[in-house]
């Protein structure tokens, strides 16, 4: 989608105090966007498809590999 971004390295089992602020239980994926922290893979492709689309990424109920997104697979 073409958004700016920036990677932070970690430490596996390691979690940095900013990794903890954007996701609790330390776990990647994370990210924070302004005021918005989650952690779960599937939650944030539909976040930044939802708050930045109209993107082609984006997939909704009824296509056919709808699915295939929720579950985590490819978009």
């Amino acid at each position: 989608m073409r958004l700016p971004y920036e990677l932070k390295m970690e430490a596996m089992g390691r979690p940095s105090p900013e990794l903890l602020r954007a996701n609790s239980i330390g776990s990647l994926p994370a990210i924070v966007d302004g005021d918005v922290a989650m952690g779960e893979s599937v939650a944030i492709m539909h976040y930044l498809t939802e708050r930045y689309g109209p993107t082609s990424l984006a997939r909704r109920p009824g296509e056919s590999r709808y699915g295939n997104v929720l579950h985590g697979g490819v978009p």
